[in-house]
């Protein structure tokens, strides 16, 4: 079976597959409760999880090291700037570091460093995938999707992510 969803769907289908929708207390947090599967289907969301961790992993990679390049740039603006710019009287270290930061926040550079970010991450979540499962596989992510999205249902923000998968699973 081969399956062509985008990042985002793909993560949306690795969570079902992991969680059971189900809001559960733990360590004082509400958190989705795990899923748990029979021997077979728990060998068939590692076959899935196998297949998609090569993808995420190089997403991943790329988007680390852009925000990597990001992140030396702030510092070293910050840094430019706090050496720059001379305390007021009386400015205490809290205050002056405050100040800095809108500086750095306030810089053009940062600003379309931050919105070329916000777009790769927008654009690798609409990335299509493939993914090649055996039918056994694609059988217990369909099963799963449908019991959870009856279930539980889904967000707003995922509608076009779940409307990409109901398509691509019939």
């Amino acid at each position: 079976m081969q399956l062509s969803v985008s990042t985002k769907a793909m993560n949306l289908l690795r969570h079902v597959l992991m969680t059971d929708g189900k809001k559960i207390q733990q360590n004082g947090q509400e958190v989705f409760s795990p899923r748990t599967l029979n021997g077979f289907e728990s060998a068939q969301r590692r076959h899935f999880f196998k297949k998609t961790d090569e993808i995420l992993e190089k997403l991943n990679e790329e988007l680390q090291a852009k925000q990597k390049v990001h992140n030396e740039m702030v510092k070293a603006l910050r840094e430019k700037l706090s050496k720059e710019t001379e305390k007021l009287e009386g400015e205490v270290d809290n205050k002056f570091k405050v100040r800095v930061e809108e500086l750095v926040k306030a810089d053009q550079g940062v600003k379309d460093s931050i919105t070329a970010l916000n777009e790769l991450v927008k654009t690798t979540s609409n990335t299509k995938q493939e993914i090649e499962l055996t039918d056994a596989t694609g059988e217990v992510v369909k099963k799963y999707f449908t019991v959870y999205g009856d279930e539980a249902g889904f967000g707003q923000d995922l509608d076009e992510a779940v409307e990409e998968v109901v398509e691509v699973l019939k």
